[in-house]
């Protein structure tokens, strides 16, 4: 089917929609996480909206931002129509906050977003979208009203599921944000774990991918120092995550394609699942994922080979030294 239209309705429907005669203002949320001890952002976008892809930033904005039931302050969108409002905030039991776009001759905007609450005592992971979770259809993704084809990569679903329990789950992606209601739709039809979605800004993020997910890895490193991992299926991934000192996991099936150092290369998830279970007290602990990501440039060669067990750890299960021998001190999991 064709979308095109001749050039004298679109320069028609333009000069409606910047007349204000077709177009309406839309507010698009950002998830906000809260970590007890941090500050939390509150942020949303404010544009002037003819269709899902087509819209118009709208600076200048007032924006009011409330959390369990309180004004929490206000904000001006900048030059892309974002308002960002850094708050201190107790943690409660919300699972939504709410925005609304302060206008003076027309009624206010509401918008709703969600709220996630990280513990700082976890590692979180940095989960890219399309070819690593999603076999994504891109006109679905960026035309149809739902993105109904594009089918969830085998075994995603249910190693992210089981990985949640123990983990922080971002979503992040060079999507641009107007897409973020479909993907969250689509990863919770699809079964995968709730968690925050991060887009980037614009279209043009998805021109230059290694650049914009580098942004928006260090972006949320400046929040979350926990991020620590990153799983993503390209070079655009593996860029964006060893220039924030995280350990690079790469989905790939392609094994005669080189990756660097700093990355692990698997080619199912079920391998990815494995490499967690065999991996989890170094992964687990950010403290010591850190150690070991600051200490080692080149992860590969340590993270393949496996962790002393606890087992091997505990003092009853260690030999005992005799009075002829200096007992040998248990070996750390950093120095492997």
């Amino acid at each position: 089917m064709s979308y095109r239209k001749p050039a004298l309705a679109v320069l028609l429907t333009c000069s409606l929609a910047h007349a204000g005669l077709l177009a309406t203002t839309k507010i698009n949320m950002e998830d906000c996480i809260i970590v007890p001890g941090q500050p939390t952002v509150f942020q949303c976008s404010v544009a002037l909206k003819l269709s899902l892809a087509w819209g118009e930033d709208k600076p200048g904005e007032t924006v009011e931002f409330y959390y369990d039931g309180r004004l929490v302050g206000r904000a001006i969108t900048d030059k892309n129509g974002t308002a960002t409002l850094v708050a201190n905030v107790t943690p409660g039991k919300a699972k939504t906050f709410k925005a609304r776009v302060v206008r003076r001759a027309a009624r206010d905007v509401w918008g709703e977003g969600r709220v996630f609450y990280f513990d700082p005592h976890k590692t979180i992971i940095a989960v890219d979208m399309d070819e690593t979770v999603s076999r994504t259809n891109y006109s679905d993704l960026f035309i149809a009203d739902l993105d109904r084809h594009s089918a969830p990569i085998e075994g995603a679903a249910a190693v992210l599921t089981r990985l949640s329990k123990d983990y922080h789950i971002i979503y992040t992606s060079a999507r641009p944000r107007f897409l973020n209601d479909k993907t969250r739709e689509w990863l919770a039809e699809h079964g995968f774990p709730a968690g925050p979605v991060a887009n980037a800004l614009k279209f043009e993020a998805c021109l230059a991918q290694a650049k914009y997910k580098s942004g928006i890895c260090r972006a949320l490193r400046a929040r979350f120092p926990n991020l620590l991992i990153g799983i993503g299926d390209k070079r655009a991934d593996e860029q964006a995550y060893g220039e924030n000192n995280m350990l690079a996991i790469i989905l790939e099936r392609n094994k005669n394609k080189p990756y660097g150092e700093h990355c692990v290369v698997f080619e199912r998830w079920s391998e990815i699942e494995r490499f967690f279970e065999t991996q989890k007290p170094r992964l687990s602990d950010p403290t010591v994922l850190a150690s070991l990501i600051r200490e080692n440039p080149n992860l590969r060669p340590v993270l393949m080979t496996p962790p002393p067990t606890e087992l091997a750890q505990r003092p009853e299960n260690r030999p005992l030294a005799d009075s002829t021998r200096t007992a040998r001190p248990a070996i750390s999991a950093l120095s492997q």
